[in-house]
C-alpha cells in the first residue's frame, strides 16, 4: 500500500483543492490497480504529530503557493530525517519555486488541478520507486534510510531489534527478524536464513563449515542445527 499525505492551508480553498487532488489520485490509483492511503493534512501542525504516530509516508504533496501551508518549511522539516520519500509541490512557477529545489522534490503540479498532468507525475513515481525494487527501507531514530540490499552482509536480531551490517556502517532498527526477512525475499534470492538470530547474503559468505559460517568481514556466525541441511545445499550451488 501506498501512504500518501495531502498538506494544505486550513482555509476552505485549500481544503477543496486538497479533495480534489484526493480524488485525482483516487481515480488514477483505480485504473493503475495500486492500493492507496489517502490522509489529508492542515499544515505541519497535523502532519508531524501523524508521522510520530503512524510512520511517514512515501509521498508527500505539498501546497508551495499558500504561505500559510508552510509547505516549503514542512519539506524543510520531512528532509532533516527523510531522505527517500517523494515530495511533490502544488506551484505555479516562481521564486518558491526555484528555492525548493533545496529539498530535491520528484515533481511540480500546477494549478487548477488537470487529471492527465496528475496521472503522469503518478506514473512517472511509480516507475522511479520500482527501480529501488532491490533496496531495503528502515527507520533508525526517527530517519529513514534506503540501503541497496547488495550492501547489506547479514542481518542480526537482539532483544526486539535488528541490526544490517554493511561494509561501511551497521543500521539498527525496531523489528523482528521473520518480518526482514519476508521483505528481503520479495525482492532478492541472495540471502540465507542460517540460525534464528542470523540471516546472511550468500555473496559475503567466505567459508562454509559444518556449524558455522565465516563472513568477509572476519565474523564467524552459528548455523543451527535445524538449518544445516540448507546450508550445506547452498555452498554446494555456490561452489558449483
Amino acid at each position: 500500500m501506498r501512504r500518501i499525505a495531502i498538506c494544505v492551508a486550513a482555509d476552505e480553498g485549500s481544503k477543496k483543492r486538497a479533495l480534489a487532488l484526493e480524488r485525482g489520485i483516487t481515480l488514477w490509483a483505480m485504473g493503475a490497480g495500486e492500493d492507496v492511503m489517502i490522509k489529508q493534512f492542515a499544515g505541519g501542525v497535523q502532519v508531524f504529530p501523524a508521522i510520530e504516530m503512524e510512520g511517514m509516508p512515501e509521498l508527500y504533496f505539498l501546497d508551495l503557493e499558500n504561505e500559510r501551508a508552510d509547505g516549503f518549511q514542512i519539506a524543510l522539516k520531512i528532509r532533516e530525517t527523510d531522505f527517500t520519500s517523494g515530495i511533490v509541490f502544488l506551484s505555479n512557477g516562481g521564486e518558491h519555486e526555484r528555492a525548493a529545489y533545496r529539498v530535491h522534490p520528484f515533481q511540480f503540479l500546477s494549478e487548477p488541478l488537470e487529471y492527465e498532468c496528475l496521472a503522469e507525475i503518478m506514473d512517472d513515481y511509480v516507475r522511479m520507486r520500482g527501480q529501488d525494487i532491490e533496496n531495503f527501507v528502515c527507520v533508525v531514530k526517527k530517519m529513514r534510510y534506503n540501503i541497496r540490499l547488495k550492501d547489506i552482509q547479514y542481518f542480526y536480531s537482539e532483544c526486539r531489534h535488528v541490526t544490517a551490517v554493511c561494509r561501511e556502517r551497521n543500521y539498527s532498527f525496531y523489528g523482528r527478524l521473520n518480518e526482514v526477512q519476508s521483505k528481503v525475499e520479495e525482492k532478492s534470492g541472495c540471502f540465507l536464513r542460517i540460525h534464528q538470530s542470523y540471516l546472511v547474503n550468500v555473496h559475503y559468505i567466505k567459508e562454509y563449515s559444518y556449524d558455522k559460517v565465516l563472513m568477509a568481514n572476519g565474523e564467524a556466525l552459528s548455523v543451527s542445527r535445524d538449518k544445516r541441511k540448507r546450508v550445506k545445499e547452498v555452498h554446494a550451488l555456490m561452489e558449483g
